[in-house]
Formats: C-alpha cells, structure tokens, sequence
C-alpha cells in the first residue's frame, strides 16, 4: 500500500464480517497487526476515524485552556465550610471540534476566538458566583451589592459551571465559524486539585 508502512497498518482478517470496514469484524487487536497471515491491510487512521462512528466523517479536535481565573462562590446547600463565599483559581478547558479543518488547517483558529476571553473577563474574572436557588443572594447583593462582581447561574458548582459554559460558549463558537467547529467538551479545575466537565450527549 503506498505511502502506508507496516507499521501504520492492521492487518484484517479476509473472512471477517463488521461494520467498520466493509465485511469485516473484529475486537481490538494486542499489537500492530492480526495475527492471521492473510486477508487486507487497512491503515490505522481509517480505523481511527470510523471506530466510533462507523460512516461518518472523521472528527478533529484541539483544547484552549484559560488559567488562574480567581473568582469565589458558595454552596448554600453544602453542609461544611464550603456554605461560606470563598474562592479559587479556576481553569477552563474547552475542547473544540469540526469535520473539516479550516483554509489554515486549523479546528479553530485561537486568534478569532478572543470574544470567549473577553465574556470571560467580563463575567466571571474577580467575581462572585451564586445558586439561582441561594436564598441569602438577594439580601445580600441588595445590603452590599457594591461590593461584589456577581454572577448568577443554576448552580456555581465545578459541573455546573462547566454545563452553564458550554450552553454559552457552544452557540457562540458555531456562529463565529459558520456552524464549522463546535464544542464537544468544557473541563473546569478548581486550585488544580479539582476538576469536572461536562460533555453534551
């Protein structure tokens, strides 16, 4: 096979009968190729690109991560000391995707995508986040509402931030490029230690 080394490539029974290659089934294999000595070698970004979705075009993706965000929230459910407003340094990975790269063979070109930066700084960089359910936030921002940047969400966990930007982040990034490129994971770190994410199904 030209331009494709033996090592590139799996070897694939002839007699076999799945989906991801054209009569053909098969588990995945302890090294680089079948043992069998027979039957067609396929490379293995073939197998890469419809293992998971067989007949569908291949999906590439790339990561932007935004550090040491410090903003504070409280979780007026919990029962310990995270009740009381406090904070981190936080970090937003998100992982961005598309079918077909860009004329710079880019998923996404970081240069274009400072408007996330800047809803960023905007909303949440030296703010205070709070539960839409918190029943002390309206007491307290209306007594001392000048002393916090708040920011109101369904809940200010790690998982819930991380759902709150991807629904916000995702329809941005798909009309910045055209419904190209989309969102297929939004990660948050709280101090480096802990971390959620959230992936749309």
């Amino acid at each position: 096979m030209a331009g494709v080394s033996k090592e590139d490539c799996f070897r694939v029974p002839s007699d076999c009968t799945s989906n991801l290659i054209p009569n053909c089934s098969f588990s995945r294999p302890k090294g680089p190729h079948f043992s069998q000595p027979f039957g067609q070698t396929v490379p293995v970004h073939h197998l890469r690109a419809h293992a998971l979705r067989p007949n569908s075009p291949a999906v590439l993706t790339c990561k932007k991560s935004y550090r040491d965000i410090p903003f504070a929230h409280r979780q007026h459910h919990h029962s310990g000391h995270c009740a009381l407003i406090h904070g981190h340094n936080w970090t937003i990975t998100l992982t961005f995707a598309c079918n077909e790269t860009d004329e710079n063979g880019f998923v996404l070109d970081f240069g274009k995508v400072k408007y996330l930066k800047k809803w960023i700084d905007e909303n949440l960089d030296h703010a205070c986040l709070f539960n839409e359910s918190d029943p002390e936030k309206e007491a307290l921002l209306k007594q001392f509402g000048h002393l916090f940047k708040a920011y109101t969400l369904p809940t200010c966990s790690c998982e819930g931030l991380a759902e709150h930007i991807y629904h916000t982040f995702n329809p941005m990034v798909r009309a910045q490029s055209d419904n190209r490129a989309w969102i297929t994971e939004v990660e948050i770190e709280e101090d480096n230690k802990n971390s959620a994410a959230y992936r749309p199904t």
